[in-house]
């Protein structure tokens, strides 16, 4: 449970998570765009046509200042791991 029911929130949460998993398993936080689309889709808060903005509204917890629909990975700046530990504190 991402314990939000604002899609936009879900999809970060998801890209946060995501990057969380990876990080621990290869040292670098960052996730692929498809698998974060994928898990948004299966968990329903998958918005077509916002995806993209989703990422840009928020590029401050991204390593990128605006999103490019060409960009196949995101990777989490400092104040996305900072996000994503006040995520991980929710959660719990």
């Amino acid at each position: 449970d991402l314990k939000t029911t604002r899609m936009a929130e879900g999809q970060v949460r998801i890209a946060l998570l995501q990057a969380l998993g990876n990080g621990m398993s290869t040292g670098e936080f960052q996730a692929s765009v498809e698998t974060i689309r994928s898990e948004a889709n299966a968990r329903k808060c998958y918005d077509q046509n916002n995806f993209a903005k989703n990422f840009s509204n928020n590029a401050s917890l991204f390593d990128f200042e605006k999103y490019d629909k060409s960009m196949t990975t995101i990777k989490l700046s400092e104040d996305g791991r900072k996000e994503l530990a006040e995520v991980i504190k929710e959660l719990q």
